[in-house]
């Protein structure tokens, strides 16, 4: 049983490859603007710096400041 892929935001299809899993750029516009606004939410709890930083497999990557004029 296959079924025919839709839209994650409006539900048309067919869904157009080029803007996969969306059927246009306005619908992928009003999906990004919905994480923007906090609509959408990931589960689980606020995150520390220092959590992040010991999930992440240590701190923000840098270029030691080698190369800048």
């Amino acid at each position: 049983m296959t079924s025919e892929a839709r839209c994650a935001h409006c539900r048309k299809r067919p869904v157009d490859p080029a803007w996969r899993p969306f059927c246009s750029e306005r619908c992928r516009l009003f999906d990004l603007q919905n994480w923007l606004d906090g609509r959408y939410r990931v589960a689980g709890g606020p995150m520390s710096v220092a959590d992040a930083t010991e999930q992440d497999g240590g701190g923000l990557e840098t270029d030691g400041g080698e190369g800048r004029d």
